[in-house]
């Protein structure tokens, strides 16, 4: 899902306090659109923490000083709003930024280089990060717990990664299809003696479409722009 920079609705600029940027984040555009809501559940609660966060420093969160990546990953600091931010900090013909406020350490990186960057990136603009949920900080003992806290974010993000790939692995040596099957299989749920047993078999209405695709695609008589409209005409969706 694209970034966006939106109102963050806090209290008016004041010359006598000092400037807060805020970051937002949520790893999937489900979670960013979760309940119903337009903005889910995560980003509002995220959003509340932060500006009680800036209050406590007695620092201002201009209505442009937002910045929201929904459905985006820490493991990448390649997010637009992330981008815009570090941007907006180095910008000196704007008025100088004080704090950085996050949620947590986790959504602004999973990534214990990318956490590096990001934080040069702050120090060098004369900015200080600080976590709404964590004790973090300039000081050496918020210094120190931002390390051990990223740390603890990148070891999450790829054990993560680790148990799932071994998860899916185990399954396909037994047999099965990791996620979802390809347009043509459907995925098959079914109880053997009170035990659940996912499987998958050929899609009785879907298959003779997919296979007459890939036959007619391989006479070279068709793009596949002409081929996806003719096949979704025979029924493909």
């Amino acid at each position: 899902m694209t970034a966006r920079v939106a109102p963050a609705g806090a209290s008016p600029a004041s010359g006598s306090r000092p400037l807060a940027l805020i970051y937002l984040r949520v790893s999937t555009s489900k979670q960013a659109s979760r309940g119903g809501e337009a903005e889910g559940f995560s980003i509002p609660a995220q959003r509340a923490g932060v500006l009680r966060k800036a209050e406590e420093l007695g620092a201002t969160v201009p209505a442009d000083s937002e910045y929201l990546d929904a459905g985006e990953s820490a493991r990448s600091a390649d997010r637009p709003a992330l981008q815009a931010m570090l941007a907006r900090l180095l910008d000196r013909s704007l008025p100088n930024v004080s704090y950085v406020i996050v949620h947590k350490v986790d959504r602004l990186a999973r990534d214990r280089a990318d956490d590096v960057a990001i934080g040069l990136a702050i120090h060098k603009a004369g900015a200080v990060l600080v976590s709404a949920t964590e004790a973090i900080d300039d000081s050496p003992a918020g210094t120190l717990l931002h390390g051990i806290m990223a740390s603890i974010a990148e070891f999450y993000s790829k054990n993560l990664a680790m148990e799932v790939r071994k998860g899916q692995t185990q399954k396909a040596q037994q047999g099965g299809t990791p996620g979802y099957v390809p347009i043509g299989y459907r995925n098959i749920i079914t109880r053997v003696e009170g035990q659940e047993v996912r499987s998958v078999e050929v899609d009785p209405e879907r298959a003779p479409l997919v296979q007459w695709a890939f036959k007619v695609y391989a006479s070279g008589d068709h793009s596949i722009t002409d081929l996806l409209q003719e096949v979704t005409q025979r029924g493909l969706t």
